[in-house]
């Protein structure tokens, strides 16, 4: 049940984010800030989403780890 009311509140930011156009004379930091509106909604409804899944936490085990036990490379210098 909550998951359908999260789907489409979530449907409908990203409609009103698809439809959000600047207005014509309209200062363009004011169409900035309306979506950035939108997409902190988006997020927030998200959030709620997540929070009310039971996640494992990843501090145990890394999910991406960059440059662990990368092996560097020998590069060759030939003239």
């Amino acid at each position: 049940m909550f998951q359908a009311k999260a789907s489409k509140e979530r449907l409908d930011i990203v409609k009103s984010l698809m439809a959000c156009k600047p207005k014509p004379g309209a200062f363009i930091c004011d169409f900035i800030l309306e979506m950035k509106g939108y997409f902190d909604s988006l997020l927030q409804t998200v959030e709620q989403g997540i929070k009310k899944i039971d996640v494992p936490s990843t501090s145990a085990a890394p999910v991406l780890t960059v440059g662990h036990n990368a092996k560097k490379r020998k590069t060759s210098h030939s003239n």
